[in-house]
């Protein structure tokens, strides 16, 4: 009867010590996904705010999501807003090209990074976040015939769709 006593109190005892544990791992998450966002600051339409927005991203990524410390990440919403500046920033700097008359060149650049911005932080419904939106879409209507899109690849067949000759 001692024996299983003395065992109960050390049982007792790892669960208390793994607890701790894991309540002073999820404190240094929330610490970190906020020091992550915090770092991001003023931003700009440049590879420095973004690998910082990605950065973000990454730690929030990294945490285990049974946690859920994102919910306990006062600052979230300055990510939110800081992907919002970011694209809008993009497509701001399309706008001026195309309406300073630049090289065709430049404004086609300018617009598949303005694209390729909006799609990397936000999907189709996302389009009421971002205030001058309608500016890419109206440029990208208007370069239609100049945009160059990939013709799609076929898809291989599966080994599980082709035919396999049985002996």
């Amino acid at each position: 009867m001692k024996r299983k006593i003395m065992l109960l109190i050390v049982l007792v005892l790892a669960a208390g010590a793994l607890g701790v544990l894991a309540l002073a791992s999820a404190n240094h998450g929330v610490k970190a996904i906020t020091e992550a966002i915090d770092a991001i600051g003023e931003v700009t339409y440049s590879e420095e705010s973004r690998a910082l927005i990605d950065r973000a991203d990454a730690v929030i990524a990294e945490t285990d999501p049974n946690l859920r410390l994102a919910d306990r990440v006062e600052n979230l919403d300055l990510l939110r807003a800081a992907k919002v500046r970011y694209v809008e920033r993009a497509i701001t700097r399309l706008y001026r090209s195309y309406r300073d008359h630049e090289p065709d060149e430049t404004i086609l650049a300018n617009l598949a990074d303005a694209r390729e911005a909006y799609d990397h932080y936000f999907t189709a419904e996302d389009a009421g976040l971002i205030h001058n939106y309608q500016d890419l879409i109206d440029i990208e209507t208007e370069y239609a015939d100049e945009l160059t899109t990939a013709a799609p690849q076929p898809v291989p067949e599966s080994p599980a769709e082709q035919e396999i000759e049985l002996c």
